[in-house]
């Protein structure tokens, strides 16, 4: 199973040491555990929700996403992010979530988490 989600790794995952897991509530609570491929599994089949640090114990990211939980205009305000990037030759993907949406940027190597943020 591990080699099956190499691939979805080594884009969303920077740091394998914890994790955080979706409560009921919406809210998310850390795991305090390592991510193991039977929890991002579950993630995948929509079993549970988990959310990944994007920050490595390093402080750098190899992906970088913006998030609006807007659930009236969250996809266009991204939308309207995802064209600003374009023009600057950034590609980047969206993703509708439950409450909004995602917009992902896929580094081509690893960035210090200070730099990505400026």
């Amino acid at each position: 199973m591990k080699n099956q989600l190499n691939p979805f790794l080594s884009l969303f995952v920077s740091r394998c040491d914890d994790f955080a897991i979706q409560r009921p509530d919406g809210l998310y609570r850390r795991a305090g555990r390592a991510l193991s491929p039977v929890e991002v599994y579950k993630h995948l089949t929509g079993e549970q929700t988990i959310g990944v640090y994007l920050i490595s114990e390093r402080g750098t990211c190899i992906t970088a996403v913006f998030d609006s939980d807007d659930e009236e205009n969250g996809l266009d305000s991204l939308h309207n992010v995802q064209e600003q990037l374009a023009h600057d030759g950034i590609a980047s993907y969206l993703e509708q979530s439950r409450r909004g949406g995602h917009l992902w940027v896929f580094l081509a190597s690893p960035v210090l988490a200070s730099r990505l943020r400026r």
